[in-house]
């Protein structure tokens, strides 16, 4: 009887214990900042349109391989983890597909071999990072519109 006495306790402690660890290797796997977008933009792209606040700033890329790097940006950028306190954007962009389907996202160009952020309009709590290479290419698409 004593022996029972004292097995209950210990049953449920160590059905405890191993209830909150499973918890804890579960959050940690689900949480890992350097987990890519995977976001791919689908579909056929007509034009990739980045506008300022000021309307006279729009710029529209229609050629395929100005449209490409817009997609390679979007599809290797680096979902960031933690609370998104960002200044305005440097610019809105557009996506424009077939059949009036359109994508928003707000870019932040980096500057001096810094890397560059992406949000999308619709998910303003979660940020984006692309490499400094990746941003160089955007920065050159953005100088040659200018």
């Amino acid at each position: 009887m004593k022996k029972i006495h004292f097995i209950i306790p210990l049953t449920c402690l160590s059905i405890l214990l191993i209830g909150c660890q499973s918890i804890e290797s579960k959050e940690t796997n689900h949480d890992n900042p350097q987990q890519s977008s995977n976001e791919q933009v689908e579909g056929e792209v007509m034009e990739v349109i980045l506008s300022r606040s000021s309307l006279e700033d729009t710029i529209i890329f229609k050629d395929e391989a100005s449209i490409k790097e817009f997609k390679d940006m979007i599809s290797s950028s680096i979902k960031q983890d933690g609370i998104v306190n960002m200044s305005n954007p440097d610019y809105d962009i557009d996506i424009m597909f077939k059949k009036d389907k359109k994508q928003t996202y707000y870019l932040w160009v980096g500057e001096n071999r810094q890397n560059g952020s992406l949000m999308k309009a619709d998910d303003t709590h979660t940020i984006y990072t692309f490499d400094e290479e990746t941003n160089k290419k955007i920065s050159k698409l953005l100088q040659r519109k200018h």
